[in-house]
């Protein structure tokens, strides 16, 4: 991870995590509980998958201001997931 950071350090990149393993079945496991109307189970998946996340930047990052930065970026992400309400 951090010879990503390396490779993007002096550039205006865009770095999509949707790479980090798990992350597309984790969403459509998520978007699923959500139209079952089993939002603690979704809650719970995407508590577990924002970890996962937090982890990521912890280690790809060693400056704490950008660990931050990427911190509250994922924080706002994952407050969106939380308060969607699907109802089908």
């Amino acid at each position: 991870m951090k010879e990503v950071a390396n490779l993007i350090a002096n550039e205006n990149t865009v770095v999509v995590l949707s790479a980090i393993s798990v992350t597309t079945n984790s969403l459509t496991e998520i978007t699923n509980f959500l139209y079952q109307n089993k939002r603690n189970e979704a809650k719970e998946l995407a508590f577990g998958l924002k970890e996962k996340y937090t982890s990521f930047i912890n280690e790809l990052f060693s400056n704490e201001d950008l660990k931050l930065k990427a911190q509250e970026t994922i924080g706002l992400h994952f407050a969106k997931i939380n308060n969607l309400d699907l109802h089908i």
